[in-house]
């Protein structure tokens, strides 16, 4: 009977234990966001600078934390984004936009049960972008 009550409580253990390694979930949100000033642009005599008009973007995805020993994490993610700028030269007005997968590897500190420091690479690759006349 002892055994069997002690097989009990490690196996919950156990089963808590490996739930509180792994866990995932969703992210998204809304980007104010810049693509760049464009400047020394090839085929225009002197110098070109223009500056983009920032506009709203969003992003969505998914995540993952893997829990480590010491209040260490790894947090791998997977982002869709897409941006937009507006681009005017000339009374002519253009708009940029991008969409790209975003893939951050992060590693992560826990202070407490309230704080984070995160960093890490993010590795990004390009969708497709195109160029809207306005």
């Amino acid at each position: 009977m002892k055994k069997g009550i002690l097989f009990l409580f490690l196996a919950l253990g156990i089963s808590t234990a490996s739930a509180q390694l792994f866990s995932f979930g969703i992210k998204g949100g809304v980007n104010n966001n810049s693509n760049g000033n464009m400047s020394e642009v090839s085929g225009f005599i002197g110098n070109l600078d223009v500056k983009s008009i920032e506009e709203a973007g969003y992003h969505f995805g998914v995540f993952g934390e893997i829990n480590l020993p010491l209040w260490l994490y790894i947090r791998p993610e997977l982002n869709y984004t897409h941006t937009e700028s507006s681009y005017k030269l000339d009374g002519n007005k253009q708009a940029l936009e991008m969409n790209k997968i975003d893939v951050p590897v992060l590693a992560g500190l826990k202070i407490l049960h309230w704080g984070r420091i995160i960093a890490g690479p993010v590795f990004s690759y390009m969708i497709d972008y195109r160029s809207v006349e306005l």
